[in-house]
């Protein structure tokens, strides 16, 4: 038998012992994940997205003794109609203990503001004596929908005055824009770093609401600025409300009966919960900085806005660690300060989110002896959510 005849034989073994499962979208008709209030009337769905979180293993690492029972490779490659932010692991210059993407299609959104951030080196609050250096990452971007500038422009084509024209046409923009704010990360790992991890959700909290509240000063003083300059050519300028960009954020390495998840959803702690989330002094740990309090961190992430699957991976260990949170921010001020000097007569009218649509979990039988295999080519599932804007 011919190597290209051997081949051929070995993948058709392969996908009759692997064949490609199609996972399909369950609309949710009861208790759907949203942000809309109560009694909320007359709200405008602007767009459906659809979210994927995946965490995605190396190829390279399919073979360690943690999978005994995976026997080949399937890579995962990339689509050229997706542009994307990725921090690459490394080792030399920074530990980066893991590589982190967020991918978005090219034609429905661009690119506004992106922060990458190493955990162990935010200024906010940085590991202490009894917390490990972790080497995790993260990263906030902020994606704006792509419109169509020739409507746009077609809307205010009858303005001879083109100076007046060009400002109305930005003002319109400004105030019809809407975008995303997406964070993607791998906090730290160990079951027993309770407080490591609610020190990085502190400090990605405050990553992502600086970069939100620097967009929505910068639109505010652009749009004051337009408004300002209509007004020098028109006698009066009809202000509107600007759209705040909701948020949605991805992988948090804690399970559904964790304490930090409860915190994370706005569920009340026990004290005995509080308790577990105390640091426990570990051998071997670099000193670095000073100690902020379990009860400070607690407060401090409560002032931020917050029935899961029973596995989202499946090899040795079993469980659900991988998450899409939306959150419910429409009331929340990040800086008090800045509302007065930068927003003047201007408001940012709320935004909220739907989930309509989750993709399936594949049934266990389908996973077993464990992931990855041909079928799933990583030990965790890919979780995807079909999602409504409203405004």
């Amino acid at each position: 038998m011919g190597k290209k005849q051997k081949q051929q034989q070995k993948q058709k073994q392969q996908i009759e012992e692997y064949p490609l499962h199609e996972r399909n979208f369950i609309t949710l008709t009861k208790n759907a994940p949203t942000t809309v209030p109560d009694n909320s009337n007359n709200l405008n769905k602007y767009q459906t997205i659809n979210v994927m979180t995946y965490n995605i293993l190396a190829q390279c690492l399919i073979h360690r003794e943690l999978y005994p029972y995976c026997k080949e490779k399937n890579t995962l490659k990339l689509s050229y109609r997706y542009d994307y932010k990725y921090i690459k692991k490394q080792i030399k210059e920074k530990v980066y203990q893991h590589g982190i993407c967020i991918l978005w299609k090219k034609e429905k959104f661009s690119e506004i503001q992106y922060n990458g951030f190493l955990f162990d080196e935010s200024p906010l609050v940085t590991p202490t004596e009894i917390t490990p250096i972790t080497g995790n990452t993260g990263q906030v971007l902020a994606l704006k929908f792509n419109v169509n500038e020739e409507d746009i422009k077609k809307k205010f084509s009858n303005i001879e005055n083109e100076k007046l024209r060009n400002l109305k046409i930005e003002q319109y923009k400004l105030e019809n824009e809407m975008g995303i704010i997406i964070s993607n990360h791998h906090l730290y790992w160990k079951p027993n770093a309770k407080y490591e991890k609610l020190r990085q959700i502190y400090v990605l909290l405050n990553n992502i609401y600086s970069l939100k509240n620097k967009i929505e000063i910068e639109k505010s003083i652009n749009y004051n600025s337009v408004c300002e300059e209509i007004n020098k050519i028109e006698s009066a300028v009809e202000r509107k409300h600007l759209n705040k960009w909701p948020v949605l954020m991805c992988d948090f390495n804690t399970t559904p009966d964790q304490a930090l998840y409860k915190l994370i959803t706005e569920h009340k702690l026990t004290e005995s919960e509080c308790q577990d989330l105390e640091p426990i002094i570990e051998n071997d740990v670099k000193v670095t900085s000073d100690l902020l309090s379990t009860t400070y961190l607690i407060e401090k992430i409560k002032e931020f806005p917050i029935g899961e699957p029973t596995y989202t991976t499946y090899c040795t260990w079993k469980g659900t660690l991988d998450y899409v949170f939306l959150m419910d921010d429409n009331k929340f001020k990040y800086n008090d300060k800045n509302i007065s000097e930068n927003f003047k007569d201007i408001s940012f009218q709320p935004t909220y989110l739907t989930v309509r649509k989750n993709l399936n979990i594949p049934n266990s039988n389908l996973l077993e002896p464990g992931l990855p295999n041909l079928s799933y080519p990583s030990d965790h599932i890919c979780l995807m959510n079909e999602i409504d804007i409203f405004h």
